[in-house]
């Protein structure tokens, strides 16, 4: 069985064996472990308990509306989109480009959380903390589900789970349920 492997607007072809699953019950304690070190961070004093929640589009959507709901139904949830190609020429560029940006007075003066599914070079994350910051955000928190340890250039405050070094070698892509292809329909 193969399936397509969508990275920074490319697609490669992987197989099955490279493939590791995110079942909705691990996604479910991934989130538990980020409420809970988010909740730590506040009870320290380190993130302040009124932020706003910023997803990163699309893997950070589903996270960061189940995160929302743990949290306090009342927080604001904005969503930011950064992608390695030109929207307008739909090439491959070299730095990712934010290509749905987040109104600034949502975010100006404010705390923010940025929630993704993982961090791969960490270049978009990287990315959206210089866009955030330029559109006056006070504090910048990051949290991601899973996160490459040593291969990506930013590290998240809050992550679920460390990618160890042999996953990172054997390449393995992780499927979370919003990406599985029986889902997906035309329309």
């Amino acid at each position: 069985m193969r399936f397509l492997k969508i990275t920074h607007a490319y697609y490669q072809t992987q197989t099955a064996a490279n493939k590791k699953i995110i079942t909705n019950a691990m996604l479910e304690r991934y989130n538990q472990n980020i409420f809970e070190q988010v909740s730590g961070a506040i009870k320290k004093r380190k993130l302040r308990k009124n932020f706003v929640i910023v997803a990163v589009g699309k893997g950070g959507f589903n996270p960061a509306v189940r995160l929302a709901h743990l949290f306090d139904d009342a927080l604001s949830v904005y969503a930011v989109v950064c992608k390695y190609y030109d929207p307008v020429t739909h090439r491959r560029s070299e730095e990712p480009q934010i290509t749905q940006p987040v109104p600034a007075e949502a975010v100006k003066g404010k705390n923010i959380l940025v929630i993704d599914d993982l961090t791969d070079s960490g270049n978009t994350l990287r990315k959206i903390r210089e866009h955030l910051l330029a559109l006056g955000a006070k504090k910048v928190h990051f949290a991601v589900l899973l996160h490459k340890e040593g291969q990506s250039v930013f590290t998240p405050h809050y992550f679920a789970r460390k990618i160890t070094a042999k996953e990172i070698k054997q390449d393995i892509w992780f499927e979370f349920p919003w990406e599985k292809k029986k889902n997906k329909q035309k329309v």
